[in-house]
């Protein structure tokens, strides 16, 4: 599991103990704790979509003051990994993010390099390519990719959250 808290001007203030060890099993070696702490968690968010999606997910938090939790994917560069975000409340319009590990399967080829389009967009949440109109699931890991990606939240992604919303939203006494 790791666990970022931001501040309530989306501020990274603290993480967890494994952030870098997280960090290196990634390849992210850029993103560990010395060069996230303080900054906005929007400079490690890739595409407007994304922002967008994530930013009504901490308000919706922020304005029920109840939890949400949307799953989402996070491969690293040998295994697709399943992860379930648990966005919380905190003092002061803050918000504790957990990621929570559900599971890990090997990538089929680790070093599989697709013929992208320029086209093609990949869902942040649950990595599907978008291939003309259709989401599918396709065995790609970003590192491989030669291409700029577009990121986005794909409709049932999109779908999912809405619900998760909508029932915090419904059980706050504010709404």
């Amino acid at each position: 599991m790791w666990v970022y808290e931001l501040s309530g001007q989306n501020r990274i203030f603290a993480v967890s103990e494994t952030w870098d060890c997280f960090a290196d099993s990634n390849d992210g070696s850029l993103a560990g704790i010395h060069n996230v702490m303080g900054r906005p968690i929007w400079d490690f968010v890739a595409g407007l979509t994304t922002k967008s999606f994530l930013n009504a997910a901490f308000f919706s938090v922020r304005s029920a003051h109840k939890p949400i939790s949307l799953f989402h994917r996070c491969d690293s560069p040998l295994e697709r990994r399943h992860f379930k975000m648990l966005i919380e409340p905190l003092d002061a319009g803050g918000l504790r993010v957990s990621h929570v590990q559900i599971d890990a399967v090997q990538h089929q080829s680790a070093t599989y390099t697709p013929q992208l389009r320029d086209d093609m967009v990949c869902c942040s949440q649950c990595l599907r390519w978008r291939l003309s109109s259709v989401w599918e699931e396709l065995d790609i890991h970003i590192a491989y990719v030669r291409t700029p990606v577009e990121f986005n939240v794909c409709p049932q992604c999109r779908s999912d959250a809405l619900r998760a919303i909508d029932k915090i939203l419904a059980r706050s006494p504010r709404y």
